[in-house]
Order: structure tokens, then C-alpha cells, then sequence
């Protein structure tokens, strides 16, 4: 029987953006199901008016498909949620979110979920 569920895979990277308009960057990931391995990356550090994006990478899943979600934030709850972006899985391998365009300094915050694989 193949099951279809949410992988709780969920993958945080915290990128400050200074007055300046350098981007540092910070990340956790989390991984709950240990079939697979989940892990992202942000993009370089920018400027205001450059563009950020997150690059999520998806190994040892068994012909995994589904989506890529990531969420990127403007506040240290995560509750303002400013761009979204869902990319599909076709396999293992890496997935980049579509680009956004930071018009303010802060500290930007993506997250990012794998919906599952095969099982």
C-alpha cells in the first residue's frame, strides 16, 4: 500500500538585512522523518532591491514527489508572512524558491516544507 502524508520536514534560515543593506545569514533545519534528508540554504548576502531566494535540497527520499513550500517572514514570530513560494519535487535533488525583492532593512526569516513522499 503507498501512503501520501506531510513530511514534517521543515527547514528555518534567518537572514538579517542591516541598514546598510547586507544580508547575514543563519540556519536550523529540522527534519522529522529520517528516510530522507531535508536541508536549505539562503541566498548570498544583498542589498535592498536585490533579490533573495532559498534553495531547499532533497536526498535519500524513494522516488519522492509533491511540493516544496517556502515562506519567508519579516518578524522574529514568523507570524507576517510576506511572500510565499511552492515549488514541485520531481525527484531528489534541488529546488529554489522564486525570488523576492526586500524593499526595507530587517531580519528575514524563510521556512520551508517538504508535503512527502512515497512510504
Amino acid at each position: 500500500m503507498i501512503r501520501r502524508g506531510f513530511a514534517v520536514a521543515i527547514a528555518l534560515v534567518v537572514l538579517a538585512i542591516t541598514p546598510a543593506g547586507t544580508v547575514a545569514e543563519e540556519a536550523e533545519h529540522v527534519t522529522a522523518q529520517s528516510a530522507h534528508t531535508f536541508t536549505t540554504v539562503a541566498s548570498p548576502d544583498t542589498q535592498i532591491g536585490g533579490s533573495l531566494t532559498d534553495t531547499a535540497t532533497l536526498a535519500g527520499a524513494v522516488n519522492p514527489t509533491g511540493t516544496i513550500t517556502f515562506w519567508l517572514y519579516l518578524d522574529p514570530t514568523c507570524i507576517g508572512l510576506l511572500f510565499t513560494s511552492t515549488v514541485t519535487v520531481s525527484g531528489n535533488g534541488s529546488y529554489t524558491s522564486a525570488a523576492f525583492t526586500p524593499v526595507i532593512p530587517g531580519t528575514y526569516r524563510w521556512a520551508a516544507a517538504y508535503s512527502g513522499d512515497a512510504q
